[in-house]
């Protein structure tokens, strides 16, 4: 964990890492475009979990702008398909 003045920065360890900041007011996920298949459905579970925890203790709605719905739906299979048709377009397009 590190802590600036401006905010927070959580970086989960393991091999589905991703990172979570947060300033108080608004919070944001960010998850490297890596990950396929079944480890995306990993990475990405762990983050809805997250992002569920955020909103009940912090108050804030969260949304998923990939499956463009929020993420309170809960729409896993959305985000991991969306998610692994990026992971293919970036390593078709900029690989």
């Amino acid at each position: 964990m590190e802590e600036f003045r401006s905010g927070l920065t959580l970086r989960t360890q393991g091999p589905h890492a991703f990172q979570l900041d947060y300033d108080g007011e608004s919070a944001d996920i960010s998850i490297p475009y890596h990950y396929a298949a079944e480890e995306a459905g990993a990475v990405l579970a762990k983050a809805y979990r997250l992002a569920r925890v955020v909103e009940e203790e912090a108050g804030l709605e969260g949304y998923d702008p990939q499956t463009d719905s929020p993420t309170a739906e809960n729409d896993l299979a959305s985000a991991v398909t969306e998610f692994t048709g990026i992971v293919q377009w970036t390593a078709e397009t900029l690989l």
